[in-house]
């Protein structure tokens, strides 16, 4: 008898209108264009291809890490009854968390995509058939709904792949809080965070040689081109990525190669000659900096899993 197909439930999350963000983003000083519309069917094939470059060390480490504490996350499956997993993408932390924790009940996707969900929940192995997993379409807004109301249980909420870091700092905080305020005594978190570390290797994670993380950068202008009709190319602009010291954090963005004029909705945009447009933030923690803020929104008995050159770390903790 064939098992049945994984549940998914889709909240109808709000994917934005690409139109009228890019518009605001083109006549904001200075200009931006959201990072959340990088994924497009070939912006999210790319970033897939990013995670297995060899500069791009945060997905390989992480996952180093995951298997180096596998008997410790044997010992969590016998503390709780599920794992919901934010950000699930394409399920391969998922597979390698089951296939760890096996006395688990279930395993939840949680992610923006449908397409990623569908091939999260064909991810699982022989070795957890037993584990009943189900996707969530849905964004951080449906993250109250989600754990209060759906998954009542002991559980662990995961969030990995340094996502965190895409964040602004009140953002953190408030998401934070917001988990907080949804889990019961008990219930336990997990966290990626890219580490603090030397430039070079920060910079060249985003600066890689094949170009690819170039090409993702540069997709979003060719999906504006195709998206909005209008006269925009990726020829007109190059890749630029640096770790701004001060704030703490990667910058991604697109320099204008020669001076830019079109029109949308009735508005003029102007894009000069050496004009930056922002398209992306990946703040670098410490881990006593996360640390202090789990303990600000409530939580407690900290952990942190790190690798031996601490590039990057993931944070345990209870609510």
């Amino acid at each position: 008898m064939n098992d049945p197909e994984p549940e998914i439930i889709d909240l109808k999350p709000d994917l934005g209108d690409f139109r009228a963000e890019f518009l605001r983003g083109m006549t904001s000083v200075p200009k931006e264009i959201n990072p959340k519309f990088f994924y497009d069917e070939t912006g999210t094939r790319l970033f897939d291809e990013i995670t297995r470059l060899e500069e791009y060390y945060p997905t390989r480490t992480e996952v180093s890490i995951l298997r180096e504490h596998c008997n410790d996350l044997s010992h969590i499956a016998g503390l709780i009854e599920t794992v919901v997993e934010l950000g699930s993408g394409n399920g391969e932390k998922g597979k390698l968390l089951m296939n760890c924790m096996p006395d688990l009940k279930r395993y939840v996707f949680v992610d923006i995509s449908m397409a990623a969900l569908k091939k999260a929940l064909d991810s699982a192995s022989d070795n957890n058939k037993h584990i009943e997993r189900r996707g969530i379409c849905s964004d951080f807004s449906g993250i109250d709904r989600i754990l209060d109301h759906m998954f009542p249980e002991a559980k662990m909420v995961v969030f990995l792949g340094s996502t965190l870091g895409n964040m602004e700092q009140e953002e953190v905080i408030k998401f934070l809080n917001g988990l907080s305020g949804v889990l019961n005594r008990g219930d336990l978190i997990m966290i990626g965070v890219d580490l603090k570390k030397d430039k070079y290797t920060m910079e060249a994670a985003y600066n890689d040689r094949k170009g690819v993380t170039a090409k993702f950068n540069l997709n979003i202008i060719a999906r504006a081109e195709r998206e909005l009709s209008i006269p925009l190319s990726p020829r007109d602009f190059s890749h630029l990525a640096f770790y701004n010291e001060q704030k703490g954090r990667i910058e991604m963005h697109l320099v204008a190669l020669k001076d830019i004029s079109f029109e949308l909705d009735g508005v003029t945009i102007e894009i000069k000659r050496g004009e930056r447009i922002h398209t992306e933030n990946s703040y670098k923690y410490n881990v006593e900096e996360i640390s202090e803020n789990l303990k600000k929104a409530g939580f407690q008995n900290i952990g942190v899993w790190k690798d031996s050159m601490e590039k990057f770390a993931i944070i345990n903790a209870q609510r």
